[in-house]
């Protein structure tokens, strides 16, 4: 299925305090971590791209938003729209992200601050919905709007390796429990 494929089977609509909500979005090339990029060279902004349908981006278009339009990597492919979505988490009112997690029934939700959110760009990411709140950038008549969250609900997709099979352990910092350093941090790996 391609991403415009899937964008259409996600639900956009207009709030009444004009925000966007988008739920079962499409979300592509985050960076919740705000790592220096070749679009973020400086690092420390956190953004991921929205994928809209065409009937959508032409609506974001005609409003000023910043959408971009990428054609298909072979002929035939449909084209992929798309608007940037930043995630300001040092913001005086941070978006509200939130991580939903299941194991053996066991529902939990984690909410995430600037130092953990960064776990979302590596999981399997099962559903999205987010708020979106649109932000005129410019004071001339080339203003452009950008989206920026305002919530992001997250549903973390069942871990590929085993299955899951080691969910109900807890993790251990272990350089506070005095075992040294942690195997994540260890360089010395032979493989």
């Amino acid at each position: 299925m391609s991403l415009l494929e899937a964008a259409r089977n996600s639900e956009f609509k207009r709030l009444v305090n004009g925000d966007l909500s988008v739920e079962n979005a499409v979300i592509i090339w985050t960076n919740f971590e705000g790592r220096a990029t070749k679009f973020n060279p400086n690092g420390g902004k956190r953004t991921f791209a929205l994928v809209l349908t065409e009937e959508v981006a032409a609506m974001l278009r005609e409003e000023g938003w910043n959408v971009k339009t990428r054609d298909g990597r072979d002929e035939g492919d449909d084209p992929l729209y798309f608007t940037e979505i930043v995630v300001n988490m040092e913001s005086q009112f941070p978006p509200k992200v939130v991580l939903y997690t299941e194991f053996r029934g066991k529902k939990s939700a984690n909410k995430l601050n600037e130092r953990s959110i960064k776990q979302l760009d590596t999981i399997e990411i099962e559903n999205v919905d987010v708020v979106v709140h649109p932000y005129e950038h410019g004071f001339s008549s080339v203003a452009t709007i950008k989206g920026y969250a305002r919530a992001v609900y997250v549903t973390q997709g069942q871990d590929s390796y085993f299955g899951g099979k080691y969910a109900d352990y807890e993790e251990v910092n272990r350089e506070e429990a005095g075992y040294g350093e942690s195997v994540e941090d260890d360089d010395t790996i032979p493989f």
